[in-house]
């Protein structure tokens, strides 16, 4: 091999890593900015949170998978109210257009009990 053979594989490796990272670094942020809207939504409903789980496309609850992005973030979460009552929902994170980064839609769905 010679030496413009290299640069050019490191240049690319450089490349490859370069656009990993930011790919990483934006799903790492999506996840941040859903969970900092779940919080939001509990602590305006006044509830605290006693667990979530993140869901993908498979097992969204009530939410159809037609009414889903990539944008969005879905969470089934488990909850008690200021009365003490414990209660479970699932709740969307982000909106259509502006998803999780542009938006503090959270809607909800409440399991039935």
């Amino acid at each position: 091999m010679d030496k413009e053979s290299v640069i050019e594989i490191g240049r690319s490796l450089l490349i490859a890593l370069a656009v990993i990272a930011a790919f990483l670094g934006l799903w790492w942020l999506m996840l941040s900015r859903a969970k900092t809207i779940l919080r939001e939504w509990a602590a305006e409903g006044g509830f605290q949170i006693l667990g979530f789980e993140k869901k993908y496309m498979i097992g969204t609850g009530p939410f159809k998978w037609w009414t889903n992005s990539r944008n969005k973030i879905i969470y089934h979460v488990r909850v008690r109210d200021s009365a003490g009552r414990e209660r479970s929902a699932w709740v969307r994170c982000g909106s259509t257009y502006g998803g999780v980064l542009f938006s503090r839609q959270a809607e909800v769905r409440w399991d039935e009990t």
